[in-house]
């Protein structure tokens, strides 16, 4: 799946470089992260993440009713994300269909210990 660069941000891991961007969809409230490798020809990562969470990360802060409203992402969530989705078999440098990785106990709980 081709990605064009517009509107993408840039992260380096381990001297890899991956473009990564965010959409809302408030008809289902989840915040869609999808990411690229430096190649964008390559196999797509999306995940998901609740527009509304209990947890509290670097990445958001806690309201007076115990939620929080997760609009952004920042590199250190989308840094577990690829770290996460690489264990999981994930391949940036080769064609294939998008790669749907579950954070479901794996992204909540690390953010918890931060």
């Amino acid at each position: 799946m081709t990605v064009i660069k517009k509107g993408y941000k840039k992260i380096v891991i381990n001297n890899s470089q991956y473009l990564w961007k965010t959409t809302v969809d408030r008809d289902y409230w989840i915040v869609k992260l999808i990411i690229a490798g430096e190649n964008r020809n390559g196999q797509v990562l999306i995940t998901y993440f609740p527009l509304f969470s209990k947890f509290v990360g670097p990445d958001c802060e806690e309201k007076s009713n115990g939620y929080v409203k997760q609009l952004m992402i920042a590199p250190y969530t989308v840094r577990l994300v690829i770290e996460h989705a690489l264990q999981d078999g994930w391949r940036p440098d080769k064609a294939g269909k998008p790669f749907h990785l579950s954070i479901e106990g794996k992204i909540e709980h690390q953010l918890k210990e931060t």
